[in-house]
């Protein structure tokens, strides 16, 4: 990390039930990025950026594999260490100039603290569980998405889970087309993503959790 590197981001491209595999880490869920989508958007954004990783007890826990095999790039990111408590996490993604997640609790810290964000979601959809009027979502161009009825259905919640790993699994070129929009966003050149409507009043936002 070199000290010209003016802009921080935090990512949290992994959700609370990835796991290690023989192939990388992999969340059966379809809530965390794939790890290939992950190791890329950390090459791309690492060469430019701080970048804060909240993934760090996953990444350490994977020992040597992850630092020369299966995600070489992640040394040239911040792993904190010990693993901060949610209220540091949310200084810290209130101070930083962009969040990038998933599924999972970083993305609702970056919404209450007023931080933007590119959210990625596959097994999960995005009108339940994050905020498309606010950020970029990133997400399988047709790809049909098959609600998981979890806790409730037994056998057809794990079935949906397969049904949904298509959307999951990005193309080179819709990687490198979503990076590039992440880079066009934190460097403030924002867009609406083509499939939302909204419509923007122009008034400053204050960034805390006041008012």
């Amino acid at each position: 990390m070199k000290a010209e590197k003016k802009k921080v981001v935090v990512i949290q491209p992994f959700g609370s039930t990835a796991q290690h595999s023989e192939l990388g880490i992999y969340d059966k869920s379809m809530r965390s990025f794939n790890h290939v989508f992950a190791n890329k958007l950390v090459e791309k954004l690492s060469k430019d950026y701080l970048v804060i990783n909240m993934n760090a007890p996953l990444l350490i826990s994977c020992g040597t594999q992850c630092s020369t095999g299966a995600f070489p790039n992640w040394d040239n990111i911040a792993s904190l260490q010990p693993d901060p408590d949610l209220r540091t996490w949310a200084a810290i993604i209130q101070e930083a100039d962009y969040f990038i997640g998933c599924d999972s609790c970083g993305q609702h810290i970056a919404r209450s603290v007023c931080t933007d964000a590119s959210v990625v979601v596959a097994g999960t959809h995005e009108v339940n569980i994050s905020y498309p009027e606010k950020f970029h979502i990133i997400k399988k161009k047709d790809a049909k998405y098959y609600p998981n009825p979890m806790r409730v259905s037994m056998m057809n919640s794990t079935l949906a889970d397969k049904l949904n790993q298509n959307r999951a699994t990005f193309t080179e070129e819709e990687m490198d087309s979503a990076i590039k929009e992440i880079i066009k966003r934190i460097e403030n050149g924002k867009r609406v993503t083509e499939s939302i409507t909204v419509d923007v009043e122009q008034k400053k936002e204050n960034k805390g959790f006041s008012k």
